[in-house]
């Protein structure tokens, strides 16, 4: 209750989303509610007993942020995702330059350069408003709109997970850094931690028919900027190659759509338990491992090629050479009438 609560605070406050009170995106606050309940419910008991039942929670924030949080209610640790409207509207926008680059051509990277342009390094800098009539039909903003779920929706997936694979619980301590600034989660993690955060994401967004075409927008959008902006660093670490990364998401689709992804793959999401990686095995045991058997069973009869012969001859029979040729000889004849009676 408290959530929807402050989501209608929130949508108060941003009621003019692109600098003209009589326009705002239907794509709001309480789609990234919807979008956050169902990847809670898609997720097996065992990783949805770990998140409070209400996973997303709103912020009155115009700077845009988004991160795994806990809080404790009634002696309860609540796992959530905190989101701020800022991010709601960063994500807005950015969608809304993505339907309308369907119209018009190249619009999408003079808005992704004009944003970089405006706000720089500092986060607290508003997006460019999207003013122009032709650009607020209903069509554009159905494609928005589609955008939007996507692009929010992987968000969201993404930090969720980190609560799912236990990131949080091992950085969480760590993000609180020098004069109350939160460090990032992503400044934190190694790169197979993220890998295997964005993996289990796709599993939990495309089982909510959340197609990849959102994200990789966003991940384009960061990588187009001619400097990537140190706020980019609550959507994807520094570190990783963006475009690398959108064609590992195109993967995943497919793999998502043959059946190759799926929640009971969480270890191999983790890259197995350490104790399991054989690197770890000492060099003892390695070869003791890999040793002869104690008893060797034959687990099929035993065929005797040359049954014809004396067994225990011990000279070495070595045919003549004109023995060998004329024996081939009569296979290849043999072979060839085969042929001609089969092929008339």
């Amino acid at each position: 209750m408290k959530v929807r609560v402050a989501a209608i605070f929130i949508a108060t406050a941003m009621s003019a989303l692109a600098g003209d009170p009589s326009r705002t995106y239907p794509s709001g606050f309480s789609v990234v509610l919807d979008r956050g309940d169902e990847l809670y419910q898609v997720l097996p008991p065992k990783l949805s007993d770990k998140l409070a039942e209400k996973p997303i929670a709103l912020q009155p924030q115009d700077v845009p942020r988004i991160m795994p949080i806990t809080s404790v209610d009634n002696n309860k640790v609540l796992r959530q995702i905190s989101i701020s409207s800022g991010f709601v509207d960063l994500v807005n926008r950015l969608c809304h330059a993505k339907a309308i680059d369907r119209v018009e051509s190249g619009f999408f990277d003079q808005y992704v350069h004009n944003l970089a342009q405006a706000a720089g390094d500092d986060f607290a800098v508003r997006p460019p408003p999207i003013v122009d009539d032709r650009f607020w039909k209903d069509e554009v903003i159905n494609e928005q709109q589609g955008y939007f779920n996507q692009m929010i929706g992987w968000m969201e997936a993404i930090n969720l997970s980190h609560h799912c694979l236990g990131h949080f619980d091992k950085y969480g301590p760590k993000m609180a850094g020098p004069g109350n600034k939160t460090i990032p989660i992503n400044d934190l993690l190694s790169l197979a931690e993220w890998e295997a955060t964005v993996k289990f994401a796709a599993t939990d967004a495309l089982h909510c028919n959340l197609a990849t075409d959102g994200p990789r927008a966003l991940f384009d959008a960061i990588d187009k900027m001619p400097k990537r902006p140190s706020w980019s660093e609550v959507i994807v670490p520094t570190n990783v190659d963006l475009k690398q990364l959108n064609k590992e998401l195109v993967q995943y689709e497919a793999d998502f759509f043959h059946g190759k992804l799926d929640f009971s793959m969480v270890n191999k999401f983790q890259f197995g338990p350490g104790r399991n990686q054989s690197p770890l095995i000492c060099l003892a045991q390695e070869p003791l491992n890999g040793g002869p058997a104690l008893l060797a069973i034959i687990q099929r009869p035993m065929i005797d090629i040359h049954a014809y012969e004396l067994v225990g001859q011990l000279p070495a029979h070595v045919p003549s050479v004109l023995h060998g040729m004329g024996h081939g000889l009569g296979s290849v004849v043999q072979t060839e009438l085969n042929a001609a009676g089969q092929n008339p």
